[in-house]
């Protein structure tokens, strides 16, 4: 990030904590199924097994997801490691944030958890009785606003003051909350839960490769204890797993937009930062992308093609996101699956879970749609662009700020050289010239337009 900005915080962008307690330990409201867990004396649902930390804390799997990244980490993210081994060490470190925390930097998981717990299932609570009254989830979410944010962040050491940020110079602005408790600042460096660069899935393999391992030496001693952990740190990582299914997660350049760079008279502000990303992200949420899994794009893959449209956070119980449901729990399903076969096989056995989840590269055509732009999958390479019709922008699929203008409304096709972007000198396809007070777009002939009017359009 350019040396003369600050770097702020803003509020937390992944699948909200009681859908990921659901995402793990099922909900009968929705027919949506619990995991099951291996053991030697045989499988157990997930809700219904109750494992002990090191701390002492007992929790489910599907309160592991959810506490996981979100309220418990560092502030190192994973996928910033140089290799594996310094992956799995950030992991490692995350995790024990709430495996062993009694007290230290990253709080007391023992005096913070029952607290957490209590603010997650009032949340599952509003999504039972949202069905029960045939209303969608989502619009409770809405009218809860900032609610969760609050209540999580008092609950991690912060306050509840509101704060608008503002762009220099525009009506554009972002909340944040003051003070700052852990949660907050967790979300001003969350990129491992984005698949864009790779780093959700890099977060989530670091801590399944663990898992993988510690379960291949339990199984050599017949270790049910060791088994036990091998679970607990594949929960931890299954947050960032699932976090690639909800759609606002798919192709938002998170990392990105929080270092731009810049020169003399370029200034990148990680105001604008969470504003693009505040964007992207609750537009991708509500209106949902379709997706096809990594198995379409390998040949030689064993795991059936499949295509469906994924929608993202508040939307998870929505009767929309039915399909994307079935797909987050075969493949966390799966994922846990390869923990038990490691424990049997006394060995880490190779991981098929990659083809189960959605691609998200840009360039990638969804099979079978060849000759429909609308139907493209979406994501990937610097994807601020959407796609269109190839003769019409009418409906583009993308969300409003994809457009240059009422004249040229771009349709843009992941091209890399009109995204600007290489290895030694990226490019962001936002900035904010602060000498002009303006905001800028890199257009479909790679110049800069203004776009200040369309995104202040928006309301953010």
């Amino acid at each position: 990030m350019h040396g003369c900005c600050e770097r702020k915080k803003y509020l937390s962008e992944s699948f909200n904590s009681g859908e990921h307690i659901i995402i793990g330990d099922g909900n009968t409201n929705i027919n949506y199924l619990p995991v099951v867990l291996h053991f030697s004396d045989g499988d157990k649902e997930s809700n219904k097994v109750k494992f002990t930390l090191e701390n002492g804390i007992q929790v489910t799997f599907g309160q592991i997801i959810a506490l996981a990244g979100d309220i418990f980490a560092t502030l190192n993210p994973i996928s910033d490691g140089i290799d594996l081994a310094d992956k799995q060490n950030r992991f490692i470190e995350a995790f024990n944030t709430l495996n062993k925390s009694t007290g230290n930097t990253y709080g007391s998981a023992t005096f913070e958890v029952p607290n957490i717990l209590k603010i997650m299932n009032n949340e599952i609570d509003m999504i039972n009785n949202s069905i029960s009254n045939n209303t969608l989830p989502s619009d409770n979410y809405i009218l809860k606003g900032h609610a969760n944010d609050i209540a999580y962040n008092m609950a991690t050491g912060g306050g509840n003051q509101m704060v608008k940020n503002v762009l220099d110079g525009t009506s554009l602005s972002v909340f944040s909350l003051l003070p700052q408790g852990r949660y907050l600042q967790i979300a001003g460096v969350n990129w491992d839960h984005f698949s864009q660069g790779g780093n959700a899935w890099n977060a989530y393999f670091a801590g399944h490769t663990l898992a993988m391992t510690t379960a291949a030496n339990a199984g050599l001693t017949n270790n049910i204890p060791l088994l036990n952990s091998a679970y607990v740190i594949e929960a931890f990582a299954c947050h960032f797993l699932t976090d690639m299914f909800a759609s606002g997660h798919i192709r938002v350049p998170r990392k990105e937009l929080q270092y731009g760079t810049g020169t003399s008279s370029w200034y990148w502000d990680v105001t604008l930062a969470g504003i693009m990303s505040s964007a992207m992200h609750g537009e991708d949420n509500k209106t949902g992308l379709k997706v096809a899994n990594n198995a379409c794009y390998n040949k030689y893959s064993n795991v059936p093609c499949e295509i469906w449209t994924a929608y993202g956070d508040n939307y998870f119980s929505d009767p929309s996101n039915k399909e994307n449901r079935e797909m987050i729990n075969k493949t966390l399903q799966v994922s846990v699956n390869e923990i038990w076969k490691s424990f049997v096989d006394k060995k880490p056995v190779i991981s098929t879970v990659y083809d189960y989840i959605q691609n998200y590269d840009l360039t990638q055509i969804i099979p079978g749609t060849e000759n429909n732009k609308e139907d493209m999958i979406i994501g990937g390479n610097m994807s601020y662009f959407g796609y269109c019709k190839p003769n019409s922008c009418e409906n583009e699929l993308g969300p409003e700020w994809h457009m240059t203008g009422t004249t040229n409304k771009g349709c843009y096709y992941g091209n890399k050289n009109i995204c600007s972007r290489n290895t030694t000198n990226p490019v962001p396809m936002y900035r904010y010239d602060k000498i002009n007070n303006k905001l800028w777009k890199r257009s479909k002939n790679n110049t800069m337009v203004t776009i200040d009017s369309q995104i202040a359009s928006l309301n953010i």
